[in-house]
């Protein structure tokens, strides 16, 4: 089970870096700012929902501020701003990406940051380029302030920092709206 997750990182990992080259014919609107919605796809509800807004510039370059609650396993709140540029404007853009944050879990009685850089690809699923899959993967240092916010207990201490908030490889999948 275990390759068989690497192996599909792997090939989302390989997609999009090939992609970042990729080149099309299909411009979006270049003359006006742009704002999106995101939430996150419908299986992260099992452990999270996330919720982003961006403010895109004629320029290419956006800003998005984002909150995520997460539930289950390692609960607590992150709060985080990313900066992204996109490298065109095509139905399938690719971009980079920086962000900064704070999580806490308990209350802010386990507290940390973090920080992160990730590439990606943006898929628009409608001809009016309005509905679009957002895919992004990177890496995210997590540091300690206060307290060890890895609140799970038993065998599934650990996971904080494998596949829940402080997860240091950063893979997301979100779905936005744009208006």
């Amino acid at each position: 089970m275990k390759s068989i997750i690497l192996t599909i990182i792997f090939f989302i990992l390989i997609i999009n870096i090939s992609a970042q080259e990729t080149k099309s014919q299909h411009k979006i609107l270049k003359d006006r700012n742009v704002y999106s919605l995101y939430i996150n796809q419908p299986i992260g509800f099992s452990s999270k929902i996330r919720i982003k807004f961006e403010k895109r510039f004629i320029t290419d370059n956006s800003i998005l501020l984002t909150y995520t609650n997460h539930y289950g396993i390692n609960p607590g709140n992150q709060f985080y701003i990313e900066l992204r540029t996109y490298n065109n404007e095509y139905v399938k853009e690719n971009f980079k990406q920086i962000k900064l944050g704070i999580g806490e879990s308990e209350s802010f009685s386990n507290v940390y940051v973090f920080l992160g850089a990730a590439i990606g690809q943006k898929f628009y699923l409608s001809k009016l380029k309005k509905v679009a899959l957002d895919i992004t993967e990177g890496l995210k240092l997590p540091l300690i302030l206060k307290g060890d916010p890895d609140t799970a207990s038993g065998g599934l201490r650990g996971l904080f920092f494998l596949t829940g908030p402080g997860s240091i490889l950063d893979i997301n999948f979100n779905f936005s709206y744009q208006f």
